[in-house]
């Protein structure tokens, strides 16, 4: 009888985009907290005050290898496909796995994360490609200098297609 229904179909399919939005938005929480604690480490400033494009680069690529692998078991075994290291113009310094994202400006595509990387606020979205034909949900921490200025962010990524909601951090 509820398949009959269109009242109950209504209420369930209203009941489990109301779940999946809270799962999300827990999802973005709890991975909002551990990139702010990776930000926070001094390797990553250290990254961003290197004197060439090329040792930045170089030293972001092996920065976010490490944070990649230390994400690996806290996701409930999900590994985030994207960590990567971003001036405060939004440009990727480097990314785990890849030297093919540097300079791709990730903050002419989302205002609202160059904002952010200003303000050295932490946050989270969805960011969606269609050109690629992929989505993350993607939480940011800003990376201070000694200072304590706003000298980047530290970005980590799960594909929203893997049905990361279903995962909860371990640790």
């Amino acid at each position: 009888t509820a398949a009959g229904s269109t009242a109950q179909l209504k209420q369930l399919a209203t009941r489990d985009v109301e779940s999946a939005a809270a799962r999300l938005q827990l999802s973005a929480l709890q991975m909002e907290r551990w990139i702010s604690a990776k930000a926070a480490e001094p390797g990553a400033q250290e990254v961003l005050s290197k004197g060439t494009a090329s040792a930045r680069g170089d030293a972001a690529t092996a920065f976010c290898d490490g944070v990649a692998n230390q994400a690996k078991g806290v996701f409930e075994g999900v590994a985030p496909s994207l960590i990567a290291l971003v001036d405060t113009s939004g440009k990727i310094v480097g990314r785990n796995g890849s030297t093919l994202s540097r300079g791709d400006d990730v903050g002419a595509s989302y205002p609202a994360f160059k904002d952010a990387i200003a303000k050295a606020r932490s946050g989270s979205d969805v960011w969606a490609d269609p050109a690629r034909g992929d989505a993350y949900l993607a939480s940011y921490a800003p990376v201070r200098d000694e200072a304590g200025k706003p000298a980047g962010a530290l970005v980590i990524g799960m594909p929203v297609n893997r049905g990361f909601t279903s995962t909860r951090p371990t640790a």
